[in-house]
């Protein structure tokens, strides 16, 4: 059974940021497709520590069907930092929210 379902890109998606130094072997890049202010599919790509892949799966299962207002209070929020702090890998996990604030960062800028 294939646990990585949110790894890939959306060729179509509303919006997408890259965050990392690739000279440091960290970079993600984020996809996101909304119909009607929801969010319909998260995608990622990383570079990096695998650990991330655990981290980002559950952050992408629970986002999905959400509203964009939901997706800014999550990352804005305790959320995202309770599922960081969760993973004991506070170092490499930042970069996850890096990404998930560069991304709302470029919603908020249409």
């Amino acid at each position: 059974m294939n646990m990585i379902k949110h790894h890939g890109k959306i060729i179509d998606s509303s919006f997408n940021v890259a965050v990392g130094n690739i000279k440091k072997g960290q970079v993600i890049r984020l996809y996101i497709l909304i119909d009607d202010n929801n969010i319909k599919d998260i995608k990622y790509e990383y570079f990096g520590c695998n650990i991330y892949v655990s981290i980002l799966e559950t952050i992408c299962d629970y986002l999905i069907g959400k509203s964009i207002l939901y997706l800014k209070n999550f990352v804005n929020g305790n959320s995202i930092d309770d599922i960081i702090n969760d993973s004991n890998i506070h170092n490499c996990a930042f970069l996850i929210k890096d990404a998930f604030k560069e991304l709302i960062k470029k919603i908020n800028e249409e």
